[in-house]
């Protein structure tokens, strides 16, 4: 058979899309797997801080013991799963934007959105705007996006 033949040259298209879409779909299920390892972590963490101010420390420090190569669990990260998990519910994690975003976008999100509907409408920008972790943090840190008036309460974010 020809390669150039029309029938077979669409079947390569058809091919290509599908792979592509099931690479991005992949993609898609690990980052959400991920963010829900950091909310339940970050769950055990804000029910166990009683243990006292160096529980999270250690924590990083056993976990960093017992997998030498991976990466995520430092203190500062703990620190933000802990933080995460006081912000969202499960369901919202599951279901919601935040699950549609890296743990990056998240992380800028916290840093810089004052309550949890900043955190989601910037969000919900990013998403609909394809912003890289990047330039939402320049949206949301130096250009300081006009929010809707019923968001911008306080008129900060000129």
């Amino acid at each position: 058979m020809p390669i150039n033949n029309r029938e077979y040259l669409d079947l390569i298209a058809i091919i290509k899309q599908d792979i592509a879409a099931s690479r991005q779909r992949a993609v898609v299920s690990v980052n959400k797997e991920l963010l829900m390892l950091y909310w339940r972590t970050g769950k055990h963490i804000n029910k166990h801080k009683t243990w006292g101010s160096k529980f999270t420390e250690n924590l990083a420090r056993d976990i960093r013991f017992a997998f030498p190569t991976l990466r995520g669990f430092s203190f500062r990260n703990l620190k933000y799963m802990s933080q995460f998990a006081s912000i969202y519910t499960e369901d919202e994690i599951g279901q919601g934007l935040p699950a549609q975003l890296t743990w990056t976008h998240n992380q800028i999100l916290m840093d810089n959105a004052k309550d949890k509907t900043k955190m989601l409408w910037y969000a919900g920008e990013a998403l609909k705007n394809g912003w890289s972790s990047n330039v939402l943090a320049m949206q949301d840190i130096e250009t300081r996006l006009k929010l809707p008036d019923d968001l911008d309460k306080g008129g900060k974010n000129e």
